[in-house]
């Protein structure tokens, strides 16, 4: 099972001290090595063969890092499962990312389910509906960019309005008056650290995919521009491509397994839905990621 957890969290008031003396007894209790173990930070090793494990809390009692169980056995990795899972008490936030998807399975078992199902929807009316006049193009868009700005896709039964969900999210990215281009967002994605093939432009699911993604960025601004969260808009932006074009490839971790899923079950329960319940659904599915 061996591979990497990214975690990022946030101790209780005054919790500092108590949650390292707790890692350092689970490290002694399951005989990982003890590496170092400072007044606001701790690093232990639980395999030879697994990255150290270093949490290390800042000014606002905030930590975050990753750790690579690389080819030690699936009990050590289950091991650093456990270990966050038994300090959640002791936080007021903890998220994780594990590529495993063994920490949404163990959640599962310790609650008795895995959610898999949006339940928040923000209140909308049709005020929230951008009009297509709004959204200018620049004189130096190409055909592609006209061609998927344009477009209404018609080619399968749909499930969510992609144009208002599409228009929402570009009027939110305007730059200016005007629509970003396919060349201008792939540059803002790559200033963020995404990989963007150019050749993604010229299918009409790609584009979308993209476009989701920096949305999903420049709207979580609020949290720090680590990988999970990173992994998190990925997520989002494939998911909602399964809402709006039916778009299926696999599942890119386990987040967007839970994401995709949830699409379907929603799709499942309700049919084909208006453009003002497309909207809620995009800010769920924004919500059900884990971004804020």
């Amino acid at each position: 099972m061996g591979s990497t957890i990214h975690y990022e969290g946030t101790a209780k008031k005054v919790n500092e001290v108590k949650i390292l003396r707790y890692i350092e007894d689970y490290a002694r209790s399951n005989k990982w090595q003890i590496n170092s173990n400072e007044h606001n930070s701790i690093m232990v090793s639980p395999h030879p063969n697994c990255e150290s494990l270093v949490i290390q809390f800042n000014e606002y009692q905030n930590f975050s890092g990753f750790v690579k169980t690389g080819f030690a056995t699936t009990e050590i990795h289950q091991q650093v499962v456990r270990l966050f899972y038994e300090l959640k008490p002791m936080l007021k936030y903890l998220s994780i990312e594990d590529e495993s998807g063994y920490w949404l399975e163990y959640l599962g078992k310790a609650s008795g389910r895995t959610a898999k199902v949006l339940t928040w929807f923000p209140t909308l009316n049709e005020m929230d509906i951008v009009k297509p006049e709004l959204l200018q193009m620049p004189t130096y868009a190409t055909e592609l960019d006209r061609s998927f700005w344009s477009v209404n896709p018609n080619y399968m039964k749909p499930f969510m309005h992609t144009p208002t969900v599409r228009d929402r999210m570009g009027y939110d990215l305007l730059n200016g008056p005007y629509i970003l281009t396919a060349e201008e967002m792939g540059k803002l994605l790559e200033n963020e650290g995404f990989t963007v093939p150019p050749e993604d432009w010229k299918d009409e699911i790609f584009y979308f995919i993209n476009l989701s993604i920096l949305w999903a960025w420049k709207r979580s601004t609020g949290m720090k521009a680590t990988m999970m969260r990173s992994n998190k808009c990925i997520a989002f932006g494939w998911a909602l491509a399964r809402g709006c074009h039916g778009f299926g490839a696999g599942y890119l971790g386990q987040t967007h397994r839970r994401a995709h899923l949830a699409i379907d079950n929603l799709e499942h329960k309700e049919g084909e839905v208006s453009p003002i319940r497309s909207l809620q659904i995009l800010y769920s599915l924004f919500d059900f990621v884990g971004l804020k």
